[in-house]
């Protein structure tokens, strides 16, 4: 594919999905072949999440209280996350074949294989410089959603919504990538920033302002300078949780990000790139463990996951 083709393919397929779409137009229907209603109000869990977030403040290094926290408080807005997915130009294709991204980028030899300055060989070299954490992110996340079918009974997640879930976490990796922001802490501050600019989530918010201030704190005004860009960055993108990471993988690491509509990250930041860890290394079992986990094994294991509660 050349450049001139993927822009004038991919210009026409990847539009930023309306503000408040929730299911596919029916005038659309067949360009648009699903149409999935949403579940029963679901509610917000604000004591036992304040209980984690106040857990998670005082031990920062284990952060299975900030999954504990996100969950909480984001069931409802994962949902709104993937009714967005299913109204977007690639959302009903990926959710009909349901194709397996942990396991293609678990997929080492496949990744060598694609040409010098893809994104997929640049993701092979972040794999090799700090491991797979995205399948620790996953399990952990998965590990957190049993806790709560068993402790408070909720819901089982559909087929559907579970690979959009698994998709969701294992793509997390790629968004460093693509964004630039590395995975010491300031430049996962500053990703979870730029999500933040692509779509609100109650937990997302509170998570991502905890992180702005304390290193505002260490950092001083500066600092809030580069995450109000790094916001108007991700208001600026294409939402990376509906994006074909599978065909963006063997493309040019810069024509993804132009596909992506990402601002290049000199442009955005033009006094340089943060990056800094203010505490020891994570020793989280979850992320290490993902270091050495097999993707398949990983996926299988959430087949009859939690879902949020109905009200």
């Amino acid at each position: 594919m050349t450049q001139a083709q993927a822009n004038g393919t991919w210009g026409r397929r990847m539009q930023r999905p309306p503000s408040g779409v929730d299911v596919v137009p029916e005038t659309d229907a067949v360009q648009w072949p699903l149409a999935i209603a949403r579940p029963k109000p679901i509610r917000r869990y604000w004591r036992r999440g304040l209980r984690s977030l106040k857990t998670f403040f005082e031990n920062p290094n284990d952060i299975k209280h900030a999954f504990e926290f996100y969950y909480a408080m984001s069931q409802r807005d994962m949902e709104t996350y993937f009714q967005r997915f299913v109204a977007s130009p690639h959302g009903p294709r990926l959710l009909t074949e349901k194709p397996d991204l942990a396991a293609v980028v678990a997929d080492v030899e496949a990744l060598a294989a694609m040409p010098d300055g893809s994104l997929g060989r640049a993701y092979l070299g972040f794999l090799q410089s700090n491991g797979y954490q995205s399948l620790g992110i996953l399990r952990l996340y998965q590990v957190i959603m049993q806790k709560w079918v068993d402790e408070v009974g909720l819901e089982m997640l559909d087929d559907d919504r579970m690979w959009f879930v698994n998709r969701y976490m294992v793509s997390h990796d790629l968004h460093h990538i693509v964004t630039g922001y590395g995975p010491d802490e300031l430049g996962e501050a500053a990703l979870s920033v730029f999500t933040l600019g692509q779509h609100y989530g109650g937990g997302l918010t509170v998570l991502t302002m905890g992180a702005v201030s304390y290193c505002a704190k260490e950092l001083g005004l500066s600092w809030l300078h580069y995450a109000w860009r790094a916001f108007k960055r991700g208001r600026r993108a294409r939402p990376l949780y509906a994006a074909p990471w599978e065909e963006l993988l063997p493309l040019p690491l810069d024509l993804a990000c132009e596909l992506l509509s990402i601002q290049p990250i000199h442009e955005a930041h033009p006094n340089g790139i943060w990056a800094a860890d203010f505490h020891p290394p994570h020793h989280d079992p979850y992320l290490l463990e993902g270091q050495g986990l097999d993707a398949a094994s990983v996926i299988a294991s959430s087949s009859s996951r939690a879902a949020g509660p109905a009200a």
